[in-house]
């Protein structure tokens, strides 16, 4: 497999692509991040094979409150119809639901720390999800939530929120929990988030998250899996422009 380009979308400086880069580093992967919020230009979809779509504090419905916000949903939508590699994580999962035209709204409850998270029965029927157990302990720190998208597969499911990820059409997958994040991230999302953290029922302490910390390893080997495989699966055409219709 020839190295891809990799383009990441970062919302703010706390929520970065974590152990990512180091897999597309380590693939000898050409990376390259976009940051939000020093309002650097977004790209254009022939300088990149993938965009991965990072989380952040805002709503996907903030479009009146953060100027990029628009321009960046036209650019996932354009990378979706040219039949990019797309992959949300948290917020921009969200962001890709409402490109596909789902409803992103708030959550039945807030959910942060280190929750279990199921795959579906669909999900386990995927080559694309062989190498990942069908429960695992995934970080989580939300209060929205998005419907699945018309004619996506519904993949992953928590006990705080049902729609925790889905697939459409092989190429764009959105993740609601995090499997990315370092040990060094997840204090980041604490030191700056840390006024999020309450008396939820499905919202853990502070102590509590730092205890569990370790669990990074084995989420940081679950996205690197689930990387590769996708990767494994890309067309011997990446990089070209694909003629797919317009997202429907």
């Amino acid at each position: 497999m020839n190295p891809i380009r990799i383009r990441c979308l970062e919302h703010v400086p706390y929520e970065s692509s974590g152990i990512i880069q180091y897999w597309a580093e380590v693939g000898e992967h050409e990376f390259s991040r976009t940051l939000l919020y020093d309002n650097e230009d977004l790209p254009i979809t022939k300088h990149f094979d993938w965009l991965i779509v990072m989380g952040g504090p805002m709503s996907a419905n903030d479009e009146d409150k953060y100027r990029w916000m628009t321009k960046e949903k036209q650019l996932i939508e354009k990378a979706i119809t040219e039949g990019k590699t797309v992959i949300g994580i948290c917020l921009g999962a969200q962001l890709v639901a409402d490109v596909l035209g789902a409803n992103v709204h708030v959550s039945k409850a807030k959910e942060i720390g280190w929750h279990q998270v199921n795959l579906t029965p669909k999900a386990k029927d995927l080559d694309l999800f062989e190498s990942i157990p069908e429960e695992f302990m995934a970080f989580q720190w939300h209060s929205e939530t998005f419907d699945i998208p018309a004619r996506a597969i519904h993949i992953a499911s928590s006990q705080a929120c049902s729609n925790q990820g889905f697939i459409y059409k092989e190429h764009v997958i959105g993740l609601q929990f995090h499997l990315e994040m370092t040990s060094a991230s997840i204090l980041d999302v604490i030191e700056n988030s840390r006024g999020d953290i309450n008396n939820g029922k499905y919202v853990q302490t502070e102590s509590d998250i730092i205890r569990n910390i370790q669990n990074t390893k084995t989420c940081n080997k679950l996205i690197e899996e689930l990387l590769s495989r996708v990767l494994e699966k890309q067309p011997k055409t990446i990089g070209r422009v694909s003629k797919k219709a317009k997202i429907k």
